[in-house]
C-alpha cells in the first residue's frame, strides 16, 4: 500500500508546528507501518452487547492522523492542556495500544489447573477480560487481578498493579493470543514474571459469548467438541464448577444457550437469536435439546415439588410415565449414550388429561420436576431420554419443538448431537 503524499505533507506540517521535536521520525514510522501492513477487515467475535470492530485503512488525513496519535501516545493532546515537560515519544515496540478488542472481552472457560501460590490441586478456570482489566476465577474467588493492554496484533500484556499473595506489583506477562476461525476458541501462549499468572493464563479456552449476561454459556458455536462448566449431572456433595462434566460435539449452526448446575441447553443459532436470552423453561422457547440433572416425577397438582413415592432411576421414572393417565406415551427403541443403554419415551398429553399446570392454551400435563415442572401440552410430541449414570445418578435429555409439525426434522438434527454426549465421572 502506498501513502498519499499530499496528505503526508499536511500532517507533517501540523506535527512540526504543534507536535514533538522528532515529529518527522514518528511520521516516517507510521508511513512504514501503513506501507507494509496488510490491510484487511478484522471482525471480532461479538461481546455481551452487539459490537463489531472493523478497521479499514484509507488514503486520507483521518487515517494518518489517527495512526500518528497512537504512536505519539497522545503527547500532542497532553501538550494542548498545559504539559510543560512532554514525555519522550516511545518507539512502537514499547507501546501499549490500549483497550482490549471486543473479541477478548468475554469470560473464557478451560481445563482446571493447579496455580502456584493458590492451590496445588487443579482449580476451576475462568478468565475474564473487561475493558482494560483481567481476572482469573477459581470458582470460589477472583485472583490475579491485572491491567490488560494490547501491545501489537495478537499480543497482550498483563500487569500487576497491587501486590498479592502470588504476584508482585509491577510484574508483567507478555502473551500471544489467537482465535479459531469461528471465534469459539482462544489460544494463549507466553511468559510472565508472575509464575502463578502464567500457569493460569496459558492454554486453550472456550469463548463464553452468552446472550444472558448472568450466565457463562458458550453462545454460538463453530463445529467442534465442547464442554460444560457449571452443569453437574452427578450432584453429590458440595457443588463446585466442573469443566467437562458434559462434553458434546455439534456441527455448524448450533449454540449453547444455558449452563446451570441443574441443566444445560442447546439450540440452533437461528432459534438462539430469536429467544429471550433469560427465558428458562418457557412455553414459547424455540426448538431445544435440554440436559437435566437428577430428574424426578412431577407432582400433578402444579406445586413446585416432586411426586411422592417414585424412584429416580431411569427404569422407575419410565414406568411412572407410562402409567400416568394424563400422558400418551410411546416407548421407542433404546439408544446408546456414553456407552450406556438409554430409555427413550415419546410423550404427548392424553385426551381428557386432568392434572394440568398452566392456564388456557398453555396448560399442560406435568411430567418431570427439576427445580421447576416440565409439562407437555395439547398436540405436543416430545422425546425424553433417560440415562442411568454410574453411582446411582440419572440424567434426563429432552428434545422439544415449538411447532409439532417440525418435530421429526428437528429430531433428526438433534440425535447425532445427543449420541455424542459424554458424562465423565467426578
Amino acid at each position: 500500500m502506498s501513502a498519499n503524499r499530499d496528505v503526508t505533507g499536511i500532517v507533517r506540517s501540523w506535527l512540526r508546528e504543534d507536535g514533538p521535536e522528532d515529529a518527522d521520525r514518528v511520521l516516517d514510522l507510521v508511513l512504514d507501518q501503513l506501507d507494509t501492513t496488510p490491510q484487511r477487515r478484522a471482525t471480532w467475535w461479538p461481546a455481551r452487547r452487539p459490537l463489531t470492530m472493523s478497521i479499514s485503512f484509507r488514503y486520507g488525513i483521518a487515517a494518518v492522523a489517527l495512526a500518528v496519535a497512537a504512536l505519539l501516545g497522545f503527547t500532542y493532546i497532553r501538550n494542548q492542556v498545559g504539559t510543560t515537560d512532554p514525555t519522550p515519544t516511545p518507539i512502537p515496540s514499547e507501546l501499549s495500544l490500549g483497550p482490549l478488542p471486543a473479541g477478548l472481552q468475554h469470560p473464557f472457560i478451560g481445563q482446571p489447573r493447579p496455580i502456584p501460590g493458590i492451590s496445588s490441586e487443579p482449580v476451576p478456570a475462568i478468565l475474564t477480560f473487561d475493558g482494560t482489566t483481567f481476572t482469573f476465577s477459581t470458582g470460589r474467588s477472583d485472583v490475579l487481578d491485572s491491567t490488560a493492554t494490547i501491545t501489537g496484533a495478537g499480543q497482550l500484556k498483563l500487569t500487576t498493579e497491587i501486590a498479592g499473595s502470588t504476584c508482585e506489583a509491577g510484574d508483567e506477562g507478555l502473551y500471544d493470543f489467537s482465535f479459531s476461525n469461528g471465534g469459539s476458541q482462544l489460544t494463549i501462549s507466553g511468559t510472565d514474571e508472575c509464575a502463578a499468572r502464567e500457569a493460569a493464563v496459558v492454554g486453550t479456552w472456550l469463548t463464553s459469548n452468552c446472550r444472558n449476561a448472568d450466565n457463562v454459556c458458550l453462545g454460538n458455536l463453530q463445529a467442534g467438541t465442547y464442554s460444560s462448566q457449571f452443569f453437574e449431572p452427578r450432584p453429590q456433595g458440595e457443588w463446585v464448577p466442573r469443566f467437562g462434566a458434559l462434553t458434546y460435539t455439534v456441527p455448524e449452526g448450533w449454540a449453547a444457550s444455558a449452563d446451570f448446575p441443574e441443566g444445560y441447553t442447546l439450540m440452533t443459532q437461528e432459534a438462539y437469536a430469536a429467544v429471550d436470552p433469560k427465558a428458562e423453561g418457557c412455553v414459547e422457547c424455540p426448538d431445544t435439546i435440554s440436559v437435566l440433572a437428577a430428574p424426578q416425577a412431577a407432582a400433578d397438582d402444579c406445586l413446585e415439588e416432586a411426586a411422592p413415592g417414585v424412584g429416580t432411576s431411569a427404569a422407575e421414572l419410565a414406568t411412572w410415565v407410562e402409567g400416568n393417565s394424563d400422558l400418551a406415551v410411546e416407548r421407542r427403541p433404546p439408544v446408546t449414550i456414553d456407552g450406556r443403554s438409554a430409555i427413550v419415551l415419546r410423550v404427548g398429553m392424553a385426551e381428557g388429561a386432568t392434572g394440568l399446570c398452566g392456564d388456557g392454551g398453555e396448560a399442560g400435563a406435568a411430567i418431570f420436576y427439576n427445580g421447576w415442572h416440565m409439562a407437555v401440552g395439547p398436540g405436543d410430541r416430545q422425546e425424553f431420554i433417560l440415562v442411568d449414570l454410574a453411582g446411582g445418578d440419572t440424567v434426563l435429555i429432552n428434545i422439544d419443538t415449538v411447532d409439532p409439525a417440525t418435530f421429526d426434522a428437528f429430531l433428526a438434527q438433534a440425535m447425532p448431537i445427543v449420541e455424542s454426549f459424554e458424562f465423565p465421572p467426578r
